[in-house]
């Protein structure tokens, strides 16, 4: 049996043992065959500057992701394996949210203005080829929806749902909790998650 038969015999039993949770919990399915399809996602989220950025670039081993003291980068970045060959390129959200072999359906209804803030980066790397990591906005103290232009916690919390593993960033050289990270922790992610999929990761401790 190749690959592939056995990947969608899973499918099917998944999907068959799942659906009627969903159907009974009025949960939305609609979407699953996309979840099931894709592979497996990392979301790395904390306050600005606490180096989320930093350990992707380190982990891929290449320069993806901007670094910064100040907030640097305000987009929901997907970062996956390309096709083999082919010149690293970015996908705009508005052509994610509309691809039925994507997990990002969803995320349509957070409009226009979430979408320009939306996009996917896809290049040759190995530690990419089984995985997607995302990067995240960095969270911020007194801002609101107006601010952003879109809801940020409703979208976290939709991310959240689709992503195997949470990384969740401190900078224990940054005092207190801003207030989009506790929100975060107290509220959106116990609602959206399980904790057995959040990893808590202290940067800059060797300093």
């Amino acid at each position: 049996m190749n690959e592939k038969v056995l990947q969608a015999e899973l499918q099917s039993k998944v999907k068959k043992t799942l659906s009627p949770l969903f159907l009974k919990y009025h949960l939305n399915f609609s979407n699953l065959d996309a979840i099931l399809k894709w592979r497996p996602i990392v979301l790395v989220i904390g306050n600005y500057s606490s180096g989320k950025s930093t350990l992707i670039n380190e982990l891929l081993g290449q320069d993806i992701q901007r670094t910064g003291q100040a907030p640097t980068d305000d987009s929901f970045t997907i970062i996956t394996a390309g096709v083999a060959g082919e010149e690293a390129r970015e996908i705009p959200g508005s052509t994610l949210v509309n691809d039925d072999t994507l997990p990002f359906g969803g995320f349509k209804k957070f409009g226009e203005r979430f979408m320009s803030h939306f996009l996917m980066k896809k290049m040759e790397n190995p530690v990419l080829e089984n995985m997607a990591i995302i990067d995240s906005p960095g969270m911020l103290d007194s801002v609101t929806e107006k601010d952003r232009g879109y809801d940020y916690m409703a979208v976290l919390g939709e991310m959240a749902n689709l992503a195997d593993l949470i990384v969740l960033m401190f900078d224990p050289h940054k005092a207190g909790t801003i207030k989009e990270t506790y929100t975060a922790i107290r509220s959106t992610l116990p609602e959206k998650s399980g904790e057995d999929r959040i990893i808590f990761v202290m940067s800059r401790v060797d300093e």
